[in-house]
Parts: structure tokens; sequence; C-alpha cells
């Protein structure tokens, strides 16, 4: 093996290519420990970086996902990673059957620190045992990519392949709108204005700290003629409604209240909704759910 990676280096150059390819050199042996030292013009050398190579008693299969390199899955629906084998050309026709196992080997967030691996049995719902890995990305975290490896064995065997795909939380933009919509309210009634609860998020970024920023202007009901700043004070940024007490509103005017829902990162949403005021309180509305899924097509719902 020496004697190839010595023919490999160029002498007259003090350097070496970039690529070497080993077949018959590997016989005998078992496991190779390979250490490759990158030096500049300078003379400055590099660390060494190992790579170990396992060879085995048989051919292997050779295992495939089909999926690019990187698979970036949507916090609240899943990714289906398809394997598959194929037999070293001494097996055809052998009708021998391939074992799969999923494993999550490392992870690493964008700054480079290793993070908890995923379990992925829970993370699947157990199909880490079949070809097709089903993951769910609820089960990743934001800003971790999870080198995920299939392992395909000839079954009774410890002759086996693999196969490494990297797979990340998709980055979804903070959403969200105020709850109602527009609509009308009586002069007499109390208004709130909501944002909270699942009103806003960032998908792939659940446990973000929200702030609040609301305004309202006021427009003349009559001629739509702007009128000015709400007389009301406006909630704290940390805030998610706002409420409004019966008697402060007036049938003379129409109001607006706007709301920029951000995050501590920068990143914004903005929402609004147009208030109408009628004299008087006006009626509560509901709608009652169906007490039924199915209902009949030739009866009317009650």
């Amino acid at each position: 093996i020496q004697s190839a990676l010595d023919a490999a280096l160029i002498p007259t150059q003090g350097s070496g290519i970039d690529k070497i390819a080993l077949r018959a050199e590997l016989d005998g042996g078992s496991a190779f420990v390979f250490a490759l030292v990158v030096r500049n013009f300078l003379g400055s050398e590099s660390p060494p970086f190992e790579v170990v190579v396992n060879r085995a008693a048989a051919p292997i299969p050779t295992i495939s996902i089909a999926a690019p390199p990187t698979v970036r899955v949507r916090a609240d629906s899943s990714v289906v990673l398809q394997a598959s084998a194929k037999l070293a050309s001494c097996f055809e026709g052998a009708n021998a059957q391939i074992e799969y196992t999923w494993r999550n080997v490392e992870a690493t967030d964008s700054d480079g620190v290793v993070m908890p691996l995923l379990d992925l049995f829970e993370a699947s719902s157990g199909s880490n045992l079949r070809r097709g890995l089903e993951l769910r990305g609820s089960y990743l975290s934001k800003n971790v990519v999870y080198d995920v490896v299939c392992v395909g064995c000839m079954r009774g065997t410890a002759v086996c392949g693999n196969a490494t795909v990297q797979v990340t939380l998709a980055d979804e933009p903070l959403s969200g709108s105020i709850v109602g919509g527009n609509r009308n309210v009586g002069e007499d009634s109390p208004l709130l204005v909501d944002a909270c609860g699942e009103a806003f998020g960032d998908p792939d970024d659940p446990d973000a700290v929200l702030t609040y920023n609301w305004t309202c202007t006021a427009v003349l009901a009559s001629s739509r003629a702007p009128f000015g700043r709400c007389p009301f004070t406006a909630p704290s940024l940390d805030v998610c409604e706002w409420n409004i007490g019966a008697g402060s509103l007036s049938s003379r005017f129409v109001y607006h209240f706007s709301l920029v829902v951000s995050k501590l990162d920068g990143e914004a949403v903005e929402s609004s909704v147009q208030i109408s005021v009628r004299p008087g309180k006006l009626p509560e509305v509901f709608i009652e759910p169906l007490k039924d899924l199915k209902q009949n097509p030739s009866k009317k719902l009650a």
C-alpha cells in the first residue's frame, strides 16, 4: 500500500494528487487507516485527517437513498426516505434478502456544535427497521443537520453496505393574522383584538419569543377622511391582545388596528383589521359544530 501511495507523489514538485485508487493493494487486510496532510506553497501543513476503511470478506451490496444530499423537512409534515440495494454480480440470481436499519450517527448545529442524536424509532414510528424511513419534522430541531445512515445487510450475514443522507428542518417564515378579521361591533359592546395562541408562530421555531407592536388609527365613517390616532392606550410589546372597554367606540368612526409581530432575530410579519361600529349592542352570533360528520344530503340542517 505504501508503495502505491509513494507512487502518487510528484517528487519534483513536492506535492501529490488529490485522488488515489487502491484495489489489489488492499488484499490481505480488513481494516486500513489512511492519513492525509495538505501542504500549501508556503510550507504550512494541516493536521492529519484520518480515514478508516473497512474491507468486507465478501462483496458488499451497494446501498442507495433516493434523495438529494440534504433533505429539508417541514415541521408540520414528514418525509419518506427510500433506500434500495444492488447486490454484487457474484450474488445475482441468489435471491438474497436485504435487511435495512436506519441510524442517526451525528447531529451538529450551524456553528458545528455537537447536538443530541435523534431517537429514530420514535421519530419514525418504528419505520427505522424498514426499507423506507418515514421521518417526522416535528422531532427535528432548528438549525441542526442530522447525518442519517441506512445500513443494508444480506440476511443472515455480516455482509453490509451503507449510504448516508443529511436531514434538516426546513426554514419557514413567521406567519399569522389577527383573529376574527374585519368585523362590525356595537358601541355598547367591548372589543377584543386578539393575536394570542396559535394566531402567530414560526413552524420551525415554536419557542421563539414574539413581540407585538400595536397601532390604531381612525377614519370618519361618513367620508372615510383620516381622523388620526385612536384615543386608546396601546398594549405593551409583550401583550398579544388589545381590549377596548364597552362604550369606548363611536359609530362616527371606522377603526384600523395594525400589528407587527417580530422575533428577536428581526423576522417580522404584519396584520391588520378594520372595525366598523354600529349604534347600540349587536347580537352575538355563534356557529355550532355539526353533531355528525356525515349528513343526509336530502335533509335540512337544523
